[in-house]
């Protein structure tokens, strides 16, 4: 769906507008169909029902949570309802907090154990050599899928269907 250039009012009507019928918003003169790009599923970050539900596994108000996170409790509310994108450090910054609230109570086996990786992968990634393979999705640079990701959307692309991370919620 292509708009012609309007004014900055109806930018804004345009972004609710494709955010109601279910469209990504990646310019204010493109909407495309609910998270596909080129027939890929498109998800780069952390999405509103995932933020929403790690704030309520934390137990925090939306006031608790931007205080925790040094944010604006309208940010909040933007990431909640979808008018912003969770940014990569703050969805970065959640995860762990949830890894910390799992304590150390809960077995969680390490990443290299869940992939079954060979001695010589292990050897070469940052997760086992700072021993967090709980907290593999933290560190950039891991080799998942026997390899090592660009950047933190790429990363997460993977780490969203592994175990080590959806342990978490």
């Amino acid at each position: 769906m292509r708009f012609s250039s309007e004014g900055p009012s109806q930018n804004i009507n345009r972004i609710f507008s494709c955010k109601r019928q279910g469209l990504i918003v990646f310019n204010t003169n493109l909407c495309i169909p609910d998270r596909m790009v080129a027939g890929y599923l498109w998800r780069e970050v952390m999405n509103s029902s995932e933020f929403t539900l790690a704030r309520k596994k934390m137990n925090k108000t939306q006031k608790q949570l931007a205080e925790l996170l040094g944010t604006s409790i309208k940010a909040i509310h933007s990431y909640e309802q979808e008018w912003r994108s969770v940014p990569p450090h703050v969805e970065r910054q959640i995860y762990f907090l949830l890894s910390r609230m799992r304590g150390k109570d809960k077995k969680i086996k390490p990443c290299w154990v869940v992939k079954k990786c060979p001695p010589k992968r292990r050897q070469q990634c940052p997760a086992w050599e700072f021993q967090a393979g709980e907290i593999c999705w933290f560190i950039n640079g891991t080799i998942c899928e026997c390899n090592i990701q660009k950047n933190w959307q790429e990363k997460m692309k993977i780490c969203r269907t592994c175990e080590v991370l959806n342990a978490l919620f």
